[in-house]
């Protein structure tokens, strides 16, 4: 086992979100993601959530998308108008900032391994 490297606070501060350039065949281009910080994280979360307080998938789908393309940036109307078109770039788009902030695992199966580990008696 090699030595462990311990970080400084400055370190850890001034690290930056992670971003990357998606291609998309069919629309003939790329585009470019960025990693959610925390706070946009919590703020998904929160509204992406039915009147009865059940999360609401499709909102946190589409806040996931808006949030997290940066380049060219994306409007509420804009994401409407993309959801009449194939699915097929849109999914591709998700899976890819859905491995930058979560691993690979779906977002609402990552949210619910981290409330089994802090609040199991929640379940």
């Amino acid at each position: 086992m090699g030595k462990v490297k311990l970080l400084t606070r400055e370190q850890v501060l001034g690290a930056r979100v992670q971003e990357k350039v998606i291609e998309v065949p069919q629309w003939g281009g790329s585009v470019r993601i960025r990693e959610l910080t925390k706070q946009k994280e919590l703020l998904l979360r929160s509204v992406a959530r039915t009147a009865d307080g059940q999360r609401d998938e499709a909102e946190f789908e589409k806040q996931l998308f808006l949030q997290s393309v940066v380049e060219p940036q994306f409007t509420a109307e804009d994401y409407e108008l993309l959801k009449q078109q194939a699915a097929a770039p849109l999914n591709l788009i998700v899976t890819e900032i859905i491995k930058l902030n979560f691993g690979g695992l779906e977002p609402a199966k990552a949210f619910e391994e981290r409330e089994r580990q802090f609040f199991p008696g929640n379940q």
